[in-house]
């Protein structure tokens, strides 16, 4: 099925091109008219591309619809079946530079708060709950209030 170059082609025919040189308000400069010829073969353009393809991966190609293969970097590995570890270290994709610093600050408070002893923590814990019951106690619950105690 070539278009106009292949001599005993059946769809063999004529291609014109028209190219006309015009200024912005439309005004004809120039025009020329030359013949063109075009050659696309299927069959030949099929058998060239796969034997290219086959030079490159060096793979057999064959006409079938093979199903896409996912390259290794991208597979995700699949959890171990033993005990978990907290050593472990995970990749996540994250869109966003504020979804980024917000996870980033949450990992690195888990990861303070798993250098600080237990003790500690229940410590910290209970020094800040008696602090925030203190400190609702002393501060008035309206600002009317406030400004009466003012007085």
């Amino acid at each position: 099925m070539c278009n106009s170059s292949c001599m005993g082609g059946m769809n063999r025919r004529p291609i014109l091109t028209i190219l006309t040189l015009e200024t912005f308000d439309e005004q004809v400069l120039g025009r020329r008219c030359f013949e063109v010829r075009v050659c696309a073969c299927p069959g030949r353009d099929r058998k060239t591309e796969e034997e290219n393809l086959k030079k490159i991966n060096g793979d057999m190609v064959t006409g079938t619809k093979r199903k896409r293969q996912i390259p290794d970097k991208l597979k995700e590995p699949l959890p171990a079946a033993g005990p978990e570890s907290d050593d472990d270290i995970f990749i996540l994709h994250i869109r966003g530079k504020q979804r980024y610093d917000m996870l980033k600050t949450i990992n690195t408070s888990l990861e303070l708060m798993h250098m600080v002893p237990v003790a500690d923590q229940e410590m910290y814990r209970q020094k800040r709950h008696t602090s925030k019951h203190d400190q609702s106690s002393l501060q008035p619950k309206s600002g009317k209030k406030h400004l009466k105690a003012l007085e």
